[in-house]
C-alpha cells in the first residue's frame, strides 16, 4: 500500500529573491542548505526538467554510515517560484514547490 503526505512551512531568508532563486534552483549548492548531502553529479536533463542530478546523502545507523543516492530534478525556477522533484527506488518521491514574495528583511 502506497503512502502520501504533505507538509507546508515558511521561512524567511535575509536575502534577494533573486539570491534564494539562484540557491534553490541550482541543486547542486544543496550541501550549503542540507548537511547530509556529500556529492551533487549533474546529469543530462531528463525530459520536462530545466536541469536534472544525482544527490548522494549520507546516512547513519548507530556506528554505520551509510550512502544514499537519488535522482532530483529542477522543473521550474522563476523569479518567485522553484519546483523540484527527488525519486528514490524503489518508491520515494519527494516535491517541492517553493513560492517566494519579497519580505521587509528579506525574502
Amino acid at each position: 500500500m502506497q503512502s502520501s503526505d504533505s507538509f507546508s512551512y515558511t521561512v524567511q531568508a535575509r536575502c534577494s529573491r533573486a539570491e534564494a532563486v539562484a540557491l534553490l534552483g541550482d541543486l547542486s549548492r544543496q550541501g550549503e542548505l542540507h548537511p547530509l548531502i556529500v556529492r551533487v553529479r549533474t546529469l543530462p536533463s531528463r525530459p520536462g526538467a530545466l536541469a536534472s542530478y544525482a544527490i548522494t546523502d549520507r546516512l547513519q545507523l548507530g556506528p554505520l554510515h551509510f550512502p544514499v543516492t537519488y535522482q532530483a530534478d529542477v522543473l521550474i525556477a522563476s523569479e518567485d517560484e522553484v519546483v523540484t522533484v527527488a525519486r528514490q527506488q524503489p518508491a520515494t518521491t519527494v516535491r517541492n514547490h517553493t513560492r517566494l514574495r519579497d519580505e521587509p528583511d528579506g525574502t
